[in-house]
């Protein structure tokens, strides 16, 4: 009776801890210590020799086609990001989640050895979802396809210094941008020009909690949930003449009283001179709500 007693439990411990790591083993790779991991847009790593995860400057990174470079230590604080237990997030291809990125594990060689979706909602969920190993165009190698949710702030912390452009560097080259994204072709001589959609959600999505704590000092309000549905939303673009894509550039994001998001004529000179780009919003005019149109100037 007591082995029995015993073998009940041993299982019983090994279902909770099963549960309890489930999720982060996403960004595990069983049997091979992973050194780091490669961020890109792609599904596979671009051709030629894979960067060092620990010494390569963002710019060569991008430069090279990829979107960033985590060490171990960051793939770890990745990994505390997902959430433990509760149903997995159901991903489908209606359009709900809009891809980040693919996250390459990789050894000490730089070869990938396992390969996990982010994607993005508009509802400010983020999953990370298996994808096949490197060089199967997707199909799942192993047990792979697990879907989990990621924790909010954690992911916003593990994420905040990956490069969120996604346009080219200079003229002939591909850049960053996926297939699936168009951005915005702004020819020279200061014009406004309508942005192309796809818009791809911003990071920072402002639920009850995270309104009170940025603007009414850690607060609690009863406010209308965001409203967000970017398919429908209307941004207009002006950048300086003087653009470089190899150099930063400022950004004012444009909020009018009235329905009218166009950046105005009257900011043009200063903005040259200051070499500051100027986003619009239309329809972000003071009958919408407020916590709608902060959310539209995060998505800006």
């Amino acid at each position: 009776m007591r082995n029995v007693l015993v073998a009940v439990l041993a299982v019983f411990t090994m279902v909770l801890s099963a549960r309890a790591q489930g999720g982060r083993g996403v960004f595990d790779v069983e049997g091979v210590p992973v050194s780091g991991a490669l961020l890109t847009v792609g599904d596979e790593l671009p051709s030629g020799p894979a960067p060092m995860v620990n010494a390569s400057s963002p710019m060569l990174l991008n430069l090279g086609g990829y979107v960033g470079a985590l060490t171990g230590p960051q793939v770890s604080v990745l990994a505390k990001s997902v959430k433990a237990g509760g149903r997995p997030p159901v991903v489908d291809a209606a359009g709900g989640f809009r891809r980040v990125c693919v996250v390459h594990l990789v050894d000490g060689k730089g070869a990938g050895r396992k390969r996990v979706e982010l994607l993005a909602g508009f509802d400010g969920v983020t999953v990370a979802r298996e994808l096949g190993a490197a060089g199967t165009q997707g199909k799942e190698s192993g047990p792979l396809g697990r879907v989990v949710a990621l924790d909010a702030d954690k992911y916003r912390q593990a994420s905040i210094g990956w490069q969120r452009y996604r346009g080219p560097f200079g003229a002939g080259e591909p850049g960053l941008t996926d297939s699936g994204s168009a951005p915005a072709v702004v020819e020279g001589g200061g014009g406004v020009v309508e942005m192309a959609a796809p818009i791809v959600p911003s990071p920072m999505y402002l639920d009850e909690r995270t309104f009170g704590e940025r603007f009414i000092s850690g607060g609690r309000a009863n406010v209308l949930k965001v409203a967000r549905k970017l398919a429908d939303e209307k941004f207009f673009l002006r950048v300086p003449p003087s653009l470089d894509p190899k150099k930063p550039v400022g950004l004012l994001v444009y909020v009018n009283a009235t329905p009218d998001g166009k950046p105005p004529a009257v900011l043009f000179k200063a903005l040259d001179e200051l070499g500051i780009a100027c986003v619009g919003i239309q329809n972000a005019g003071n009958d919408r709500p407020v916590v709608d149109r902060f959310q539209l100037v995060f998505d800006a």
